[in-house]
């Protein structure tokens, strides 16, 4: 037996480019369900959640303490390991036929990351591609073969079936992917029982592909038996350059054996991706650029106008028929169709830094394919996201809308509009619901309509239903995980619920702005873990320096906890500077100047927030508490306007309004006892009967 030695991954990605140096030496990559979680598709532990509480439903009626009842159900089931339980559970929630639309289901629609796109250049590289460019693999999803056709222009050959067992033949021009398990489409083996064992004529396939070469293990578990007895009757000689088990352990199964029989090390690392980044870099393998596809467009663009050319001639000469005009005409148009997406396309790479340049692509797009209903939806999105040109947003959504009534992503990008903006929320409903009418499944709709279910409607059950829909149709959407925990959290006050989804959130997408916020705010205000918020806040800021959102809030932060006001204040001009109408950021800005007794500074910015059109409900709140305690002025219509919020149970949960009160107090304010009171009602508290004390205020303090 070997002892497998434990490297770190800068000494595997420097073993990988010495094996590349050895002129006979081959590498044979293994990709288990880890590497496919960042890509979108859920790995066995989240799976078994998932259909854990189904079974349970099925079973018992409810779904509730799923977890508990599992260990009875499946007796070695353990809430640290689920995915041990990956066959047993989908044996008894599916039958065949549903196991295989359940792996469609989990599959399909998801595009390959950037460890896919990396593993592809290094399997097709000019100097040891075909060296290394074959991928086993007990996944039923299409992502290394998505890689290749993506980002290179190399064809693999897929083994998907064991069918087509005889084919799976090393080959330096073409890459090879063995589908151990089969394929999401083809009968793919699942349950304990059906991947016990390999088809001998695969088996027998794999064992010579595996001669003389290493195999590296990413993102695998090692639970399959089949596997393990596959490498146990390998011959001497065989995997002769080593094994590498990528991850944070071993696998502690029969697997294991194997890599102690034969030379082995333990890449004590996990995440596909950075494995992946580590070795291209060190190779100096690059991501292609876009310039492919730009040129694949302008190709079929040339390629149209040639074909509407020539049968235009021949219709001009007389020598067309009927067919030549219609031709004609068709060509003329799917080259219009097809130079509009590409200027769309474009455009968009502009948006933020270059707008006058973005803009002049959209409208070029549009002389194009005036009707083109993507550029007018992205042109839409453009004009009120940017250029805060609502009324020219809303022109180009209905154009949209009339080009293609049935878009899911116009429907409800629009109706994220008319809710935000227009504030017509009845117009953002019927919008809401005909995106999902279009597209039952269209997660980004089923989780921006949650959002306005529970924020606008007040109709908690039925956003979490949603919230519920959207991830069972994509577990891993960051944003929708991310506004779920935000749910979570304030609505069903379920910290440790809400702070799962955050994680899950971050394990999806480490760079998701938004859910990185979202997150750095929660360990601020309810864990009160002021260096976890920290780190989050800088996190986001690396992702986005001049993402206003997060600038805004980490300046609350600083201001608020660190008590560097100087540092806060640069931070709040910073997000301003990013987007000067950015209502969040005005607002908290001008609390801050508030509460310095810099007051007319802090009204002007408190008009400039008022005036932003996508104000939400809750920061108006906020702002009108600011002009009740600072701007007697106006402080009659503050208070109207406070009462009107309040009644329709807007809240700003977990906001500090410590300093608005110190500051009332020490301008010895007449109504101190009713700013403390509504200070603790908006940050949630304390229950709003707490206001039926307070003259004019007995109604509202009795709404609840």
């Amino acid at each position: 037996m070997n002892d497998v030695k434990r490297i770190n991954l800068k000494q595997f990605a420097q073993q990988i480019q010495e094996l590349f140096e050895e002129p006979d030496a081959r590498v044979i990559w293994f990709i288990g369900a880890g590497c496919s979680m960042s890509s979108g598709i859920p790995g066995a532990a989240a799976l078994v959640e998932q259909w854990l509480p189904r079974l349970k439903k099925r079973e018992t009626g409810d779904s509730a303490d799923w977890s508990g009842w599992a260990g009875s159900r499946f007796p070695e089931y353990s809430p640290d390991n689920p995915g041990a339980h990956y066959g047993s559970v989908m044996d008894e929630l599916f039958l065949q036929v549903t196991r295989q639309k359940e792996m469609e289901r989990v599959t399909s629609g998801r595009d390959p990351a950037v460890g896919y796109a990396l593993l592809a250049q290094l399997m097709t590289n000019d100097r040891f591609g075909s060296r290394c460019n074959i991928v086993l693999t007990t996944n039923f999803d299409d992502l290394v073969a998505d890689g290749l056709y993506l980002t290179t222009t190399q064809k693999p050959l897929v083994v998907g079936h064991d069918s087509l067992a005889r084919f799976a033949r090393a080959s330096e021009s073409r890459p090879l992917v063995v589908k151990l398990h089969g394929d999401a489409l083809l009968a793919p083996r699942n349950t304990v029982e059906e991947v016990s064992e390999l088809d001998p004529s695969l088996a027998q396939s794999v064992a010579r592909l595996l001669d003389n070469c290493a195999i590296v293990f990413l993102g695998y578990a090692g639970r399959d038996q089949s596997i393990a007895r596959l490498f146990a009757t390998l011959p001497e000689g065989s995997v002769s350059y080593g094994m590498y088990w990528v991850g944070s352990a071993l696998p502690g199964t029969l697997m294991q054996d194997e890599l102690e029989r034969h030379p082995s090390f333990h890449v004590d690392h996990r995440d596909f991706d950075e494995a992946m980044v580590e070795i291209a870099d060190l190779l100096d393998v690059k991501l292609p650029g876009v310039k492919r596809w730009k040129e694949l467009f302008k190709r079929y663009e040339r390629q149209l106008t040639s074909t509407a050319g020539m049968h235009q001639r021949r219709v001009a000469k007389g020598e067309g028929s009927a067919d030549s005009e219609a031709t004609f005409k068709a060509a003329s148009r799917l080259r219009d169709s097809a130079e509009s997406a590409r200027l769309s396309w474009e455009a968009w790479d502009y948006r933020d830094n270059e707008p006058d340049k973005a803009e002049k692509l959209y409208q070029r797009a549009l002389e194009a394919d005036p009707a083109h209903p993507e550029t007018l939806g992205d042109f839409a999105s453009f004009m009120t996201d940017v250029r805060k040109d609502h009324d020219r947003a809303e022109e180009l959504y209905e154009r949209s809308l009339d080009a293609d009534p049935t878009d899911a992503t116009t429907l409800g990008n629009y109706a994220n509009f008319v809710t935000d903006v227009r504030k017509d929320h009845d117009r953002a409903e019927q919008l809401y619901e005909k995106a999902l009418d279009a597209d039952p499944s269209d997660a980004n709709a089923l989780g921006n309509y949650a959002r306005f279910v529970a924020d606008v409607r007040k109709d908690h059950d039925r956003a979490e239903e949603l919230y519920e829909r959207s991830l069972d149709a994509d577990p891993t959407d960051a944003t929708t995980l991310g506004n779920y925990a935000d749910f979570v959290t304030y609505v069903r006050i379920d910290h440790d619920r809400a702070e799962e989804l955050y994680e899950r959130a971050l394990d999806t997408d480490p760079t998701d702005v938004n859910a990185l916020g979202n997150y750095a705010f929660f360990m601020q205000t309810v864990r009160e873990d002021h260096d976890r918020a920290e780190e989050l806040y800088e996190r986001a800021l690396d992702v986005d320096p001049a993402d206003a959102d997060t600038l805004g809030v980490y300046a609350y932060f600083i201001h608020s906890v660190r008590g560097d006001h100087t540092r806060a204040e640069e931070l709040f001009q910073a997000a301003i500077d990013s987007d000067p109408m950015h209502a969040n950021s005005l607002a908290n800005y001008a609390q801050l100047l508030l509460m310095e007794d810099r007051v007319a500074e802090g009204l002007a910015l408190i008009k400039k927030a008022i005036d932003e059109a996508s104000i939400r409900p809750g920061l108006l709140l906020e702002i009108e508490f600011y002009v009740f305690v600072h701007d007697p002025d106006n402080e009659r219509d503050a208070e109207g306007e406070m009462k009107r919020l309040i009644s329709e149970g807007e809240r700003s949960p977990g906001w500090d309004f410590s300093g608005n009160v110190r500051w009332a107090r020490d301008h010895e304010a007449s109504n101190i006892d009713l700013i403390e009171t509504l200070a603790d009602v908006i940050s949630g508290k304390a229950n709003v009967a707490s206001l039926a004390a307070f003259l004019g205020w007995e109604d509202v303090g009795s709404s609840e």
